[in-house]
């Protein structure tokens, strides 16, 4: 969660474990870190926890692009187009456009999002199990051929 206990103007904070003041009825998903430790994530799986989250001021919402319980199996791939120098938001929107074109080529279903204060992303779902390792070259060769 990235809170902002003081409004959108205030200080935000990053809270990757569940508060120990979490409710009995929010559900959870503990993580077991590579290098030790875990980690308790919140499942934002209903209204009622989605509002709890955002009374504690959880403005921003980051969420994984796999599903409990399968960490290894992403439901999309994300092209994350943020401007360099030089660019801006409308130089990320032909690069988009550029991408959706050459995706809809291969047959792919994608859909463009804003990503909050500068850029854009576009999100291809994944109806296949396939692992973060075997989307990977397919993303890199995508970003390369653009």
């Amino acid at each position: 969660m990235k809170r902002y206990p003081d409004g959108v103007r205030g200080e935000f904070f990053y809270e990757k474990n569940a508060p120990t003041f979490t409710p009995a009825w929010v559900q959870t998903f503990t993580v077991v870190r590579k290098g030790g430790g875990q980690i308790r994530y919140i499942l934002l799986n209903d209204a009622r926890t989605l509002a709890w989250a955002a009374n504690l001021a959880n403005l921003e919402i980051h969420p994984f692009l796999h599903r409990v319980p399968e960490l290894q199996r992403p439901t999309s791939i994300v092209f994350d187009l943020d401007p360099g120098e030089g660019a801006d938001v409308l130089t990320c929107a032909q690069v988009a456009h550029w991408l959706k074109v050459v995706l809809d080529q291969l047959g792919l279903h994608s859909y463009a999002k804003v990503s909050g204060s500068k850029g854009m992303q576009v999100y291809v779902p994944l109806n296949t199990p396939v692992t973060y390792q075997e989307k990977e070259p397919f993303a890199k060769t995508m970003a390369q051929f653009l």
